[in-house]
């Protein structure tokens, strides 16, 4: 177990390097010179090299990326070219915020997906069947962002329930509610028809029938038999649908007004703050591969089959 882990370790070393060059490539391809928006409208040649310079813009290419790598390899992420603070700085005060709001999420999905899941596959066919699965088929359809504004007009301008936008001072579980939901709502949706389409195979197993014909109570059956033998895949799913709401709520927290890492990657794209756009992006992938990691160890939970040699590593 131990000599996998380090290999899987190991594999994230050329993954975060060719994240960074590719990060590093767009960011100098799309249109716009960070430069021009740290001066006036009227700047002389000496101001635009002074400010060039400041910035560490003035060397070459491969010079900028090669600092930029030496920096993070010894945790310096940068500075931000708006602002001057440390990327680092940034997004530490940005992440607990995301956090917060991928991981309420993920429990929104969690609580309500797997049950209707489960249910629906018990009731195959039937009325609450096709109430579930059409019910996802519009989760999964349905623009996040058009729900958001929605629920902000329904509930915030007509009805005055939940504020509209914003964390809250201090942080509240008022403003948290319906970016969490709308956050998670294509989530719910896919996690119901995998559960679902996992149980029903499940379901139909030998040892599910053999079960059944020694007379266990099906809640047994279902509980400690199907549903713990067909949580794999739903749990590998689980796993990158949280790496990606942690990197992916850029659209809620825009619209919401939610300030946490997707709202920081916004402004910094709209400012051409570079450093700051790459801090988040090599953030997000760190928090992807070790989800994926945590994942993949949890298999030996949910079936003990499951071994990883640590001959082979």
């Amino acid at each position: 177990m131990t000599r996998y882990i380090l290999g899987r370790v190991i594999q994230m070393v050329p993954v975060l390097f060719g994240v960074l060059l590719l990060v590093f490539s767009i960011t100098n391809i799309i249109p716009g010179d960070p430069v021009l928006l740290m001066l006036d409208v009227k700047y002389s040649e000496k101001e635009y090299k002074e400010m060039q310079a400041y910035l560490g813009l003035d060397k070459p290419l491969y010079i900028q990326f090669y600092n930029h790598v030496k920096g993070v390899l010894k945790g310096n992420l940068g500075k931000s070219i708006r602002t001057r603070e440390p990327v680092t700085k940034k997004i530490l005060e940005r992440f607990p915020s995301t956090f917060v709001l991928a991981l309420a999420a993920m429990l929104i999905v969690v609580i309500v997906s797997i049950p209707v899941g489960v249910i629906a596959a018990l009731k195959q066919n039937s009325k609450i069947d096709y109430i579930c699965m059409i019910g996802a088929e519009i989760g999964i359809s349905m623009p996040i962002f058009w729900l958001g504004i929605m629920m902000i007009l329904l509930f915030s301008l007509y009805l005055g329930w939940l504020p509209a936008g914003g964390r809250g001072e201090p942080p509240d579980l008022l403003h948290l509610i319906m970016p969490a939901f709308c956050l998670a709502t294509p989530y719910m949706a896919m996690t119901a028809r995998l559960t679902r389409s996992c149980m029903l195979e499940v379901l139909r197993e030998n040892y599910i029938v053999a079960a059944r014909s020694r007379g266990f109570p099906e809640w047994q059956i279902v509980l400690r038999h199907a549903l713990r033998n067909a949580m794999i895949p739903v749990v590998t799913n689980l796993g990158l649908q949280l790496s990606r709401l942690l990197g992916g709520a850029l659209v809620i927290e825009v619209v919401f007004r939610w300030p946490g890492m997707g709202a920081l990657a916004y402004d910094a794209i709209m400012e051409r703050d570079y450093p700051v756009l790459m801090g988040v992006v090599l953030i997000v992938a760190v928090i992807f591969i070790l989800v994926n990691l945590v994942v993949d160890l949890s298999y030996t939970f949910f079936d003990p089959r499951i071994r990883y040699d640590t001959r082979k590593g």
